[in-house]
């Protein structure tokens, strides 16, 4: 048995870039060997059902013959993003005991397999298959359409010559020429870039499996889209190859599928990448040429670290402890905020050496990346579900952050991005973690009766004691993004956005004028003590306007302010109340 190794030059390289051909090689050498083995453990799970084992063996002996014909093209099969898209479907539900384990659709995914490495190698075979509503995969090349939209199994021979006697019934004979007729839709290819130096990736509109990325798979692209991606790809593709040829040469390297998805209902930039489906990138349209490109190094990452995760082991499992993440709404496992961290390292990077001539919002996007990735990796630290290789993993993305420059940062933007990431937390906390009771009672009795504030040290911040998480609050969500919207167009412009999310005090914030949107933020709590978005935009003013104890504590704060509500919340009162015990906790 053959096994893969990722030396620690390689991983140190990996983490802290340029990256090295051989070592992305590495990774996908590492994806071979994990298909196998899980493809294994797929078979191993039918057999103990004792499903079709009949239609299982015929599959089997028609894999075994691919192998053995052509290695090359058996292998290019089972490192597809397709077939490991399948195969973590299926070993999902047979580690679960799910009973579709025992229908056809896994005996049916291996026959896909072997009739692909049989027709990329040009050698007849026969294997069982699926028709999901009149077509059937074949994975890395295509798909066939029957003439009528059944759900059966079919006989499939693959057949490279000779008499062309017809097909019984419930079987189906396939020839070369079928792969040029109408009954065949391929999977497209693009050519991007320039021929010395081109990226070549599939447009996969087809694969089945394609729910897995979260998004809305995007319906079968007619030509005219098909070159509408082709030219959106090219424009990214030349911008990065222009002043980022080291992650042009690994985009090429690892990316080799793009996955269109549908825009969501709001609207907005989706992308995403799936841990079985290795070099793999969904998205849906972009909305910039610069979004498109740190889109591509933010996803290229994501897929990089599951690779190393594969070899390495990173974190843990199970993941019960969720944490903040400066990216999300939604609270996140140890092993999505070192993902999140780990693209955003990348992103941080690639905003840093674009040109303010090229981009307005490059220095703005820069300092916000970097605040939050810091964010993130002082998080981490505290995460126990981190690996040895976890840790070190942070540690290097650490010696990255602390080697960026920020001479270029004015006081302005680090001010906007400093505001904006304390804000984000801030209402994280306020908007999903509910206190424990238990721990609350002794805080809220002595703040009814004015006694003195009980002591905070070991408190940590800034929850109030263990908590529990809530959905995202609707008034809240699509906050981060119109702050952020508001910011770029201010600073590009010096014209804020008229958004519906966000307040007079919102504005104010972002203008700088923390004085002014501290009153206006007051007055929206007067109005709605639970108002989440008027104590964070509060929170986030706090340090400026000698409210310290409010910016460390806001989920205290937010929590003692509606234990009565039949006074009026005093916000100052408050905080001057607290303000004892977070200076004895200070020092």
């Amino acid at each position: 048995m053959i096994t893969h190794r990722l030396p620690q030059d390689a991983f140190v390289g990996l983490t802290t870039g340029p990256w090295r051909h051989q070592d992305l090689r590495r990774l996908r050498d590492g994806q071979f060997s994990k298909n196998l083995l899980t493809l294994r453990a797929v078979v191993d799970g039918i057999r103990r059902h004792a499903a079709h084992k009949d239609h299982l063996a015929v599959n089997l002996a028609a894999l075994s013959r691919a192998q053995q014909a052509s290695p090359e093209q058996f292998r290019a099969v089972m490192t597809h993003h397709q077939v490991g898209r399948w195969l973590t479907a299926a070993l999902q539900q047979v580690s679960n005991g799910d009973k579709r384990v025992t229908s056809f659709d896994h005996v049916a995914g291996i026959g896909a397999v072997a009739l692909a490495c049989a027709i990329r190698a040009n050698r007849p075979t026969t294997v069982r298959v699926l028709a999901r509503r009149g077509r059937i995969l074949v994975p890395s090349l295509g798909e066939l359409e029957l003439r009528r939209p059944v759900n059966r199994l079919l006989h499939l021979q693959f057949r490279t010559g000779g008499a062309r006697h017809p097909a019984a019934v419930g079987r189906l004979v396939c020839r070369p020429a079928t792969l040029r007729s109408s009954m065949w839709r391929p999977v497209r290819s693009l050519r991007i870039g320039a021929a010395a130096a081109a990226w070549t990736p599939e447009l996969d509109d087809i694969d089945p499996y394609r729910a897995v990325y979260g998004g809305v798979a995007s319906p079968r692209l007619s030509d005219s889209s098909v070159r509408w991606w082709s030219d959106r790809l090219n424009a990214a593709w030349r911008l990065i190859a222009a002043r980022h040829p080291h992650w042009a040469r690994s985009v090429a390297d690892v990316v080799d599928a793009i996955v269109p998805l549908a825009a969501p209902p709001g609207g907005g930039n989706v992308s995403a990448t799936a841990r079985g489906a290795f070099g793999a990138v969904a998205l849906n349209s972009p909305t910039t040429d610069h979004s498109l490109a740190a889109t591509l190094i933010h996803e290229l990452r994501h897929t990089v670290l599951n690779g190393i995760n594969d070899l390495r082991p990173l974190y843990l499992l199970p993941r019960r402890q969720l944490y903040h993440s400066p990216w999300r709404d939604d609270p996140r496992p140890a092993a999505g905020l070192l993902h999140g961290a780990f693209a955003f390292t990348a992103v941080a990077g690639f905003w840093l050496n674009e040109p303010r001539s090229a981009s307005p919002f490059a220095t703005f996007e820069f300092a916000l990346t970097r605040s939050q990735v810091l964010q993130a990796l002082d998080t981490l630290r505290t995460c126990r579900e981190l690996t040895t290789d976890g840790l070190m993993l942070c540690e290097l993305m650490q010696g990255v952050a602390a080697g960026w420059p920020t001479g270029q940062i004015s006081d302005v933007v680090a001010r906007a991005a400093t505001d904006l990431v304390v804000e984000q937390r801030a209402r994280w906390w306020l908007g999903q973690a509910v206190a424990d009771p238990s721990h609350a009672a002794g805080w809220t009795d002595a703040w009814q009766r004015r006694a003195a504030a009980p002591d905070l040290a070991g408190h940590r911040l800034p929850s109030l004691g263990p908590a529990r998480f809530r959905p995202v609050q609707p008034r809240t969500s699509g906050r981060s993004a119109a702050l952020c919207d508001a910011a770029r167009n201010l600073l590009a412009s010096g014209v804020g956005s008229a958004s519906p999310l966000l307040s007079r005090g919102d504005r104010l914030l972002l203008e700088g004028d923390h004085r002014a949107a501290a009153e206006d933020y007051q007055r929206a709590i007067s109005r709605d003590r639970a108002d989440v978005a008027a104590w964070s935009g509060l929170v986030a003013c706090a340090p400026h306007v000698g409210l310290p104890a409010l910016a460390r504590h806001p989920t205290l704060a937010f929590t003692l302010a509606q234990v009565d509500d039949r006074a009026p919340v005093d916000v100052a009162a408050l905080a001057a109340w607290l303000a004892p015990a977070n200076a004895a906790e200070a020092r």
